[in-house]
């Protein structure tokens, strides 16, 4: 998982899987050496990024590292919904959000809020490729 998504860590537990989280902020969780961050990406089956990667230039670097895992899932609200973007990467998932109340949106981002605070003015969407 690149990027914390804490509501997902649990419940992908929970299943048995081995999860490793790669995250930037030390305030969230204790971040892994640049060698284990490689490593893990390198060996991973299933692959979860925020869509931040692609706000802080991070996102090629990211799938760059990655071997040939079976699924690669991009999401969070800032998700860009076309498929068509991610044509030539090894992203299979984008996991997005279509805003369902612009104004309250535009007053909580303006307000520093997050998306727990958005949730209730957007509606979450997945789109799977086609192979």
């Amino acid at each position: 998982m690149v990027g914390l998504f804490s509501p997902l860590v649990e419940r992908i537990r929970a299943t048995g899987a081995t999860l490793t989280i790669i995250e930037k902020n030390p305030e969230r969780i204790e971040l892994l050496s640049s060698e284990n961050k490689k490593k893990a990406l390198k060996n991973c089956d299933v692959t979860i990024i925020t869509a931040t990667t692609l706000l802080n230039n991070s996102f090629e670097e990211t799938i760059n590292l990655l071997s040939a895992p079976r699924s690669v899932v991009l999401m969070g609200p800032s998700t860009p919904l076309v498929p068509e973007l991610f044509v030539d990467t090894p992203v299979t998932h984008l996991g997005g959000a279509l805003i369902i109340d612009s104004t309250k949106v535009f007053q909580i981002i303006s307000e520093g809020g997050g998306t727990p605070a958005l949730r209730t003015y957007l509606h979450f969407v997945n789109l799977i490729r086609k192979e």
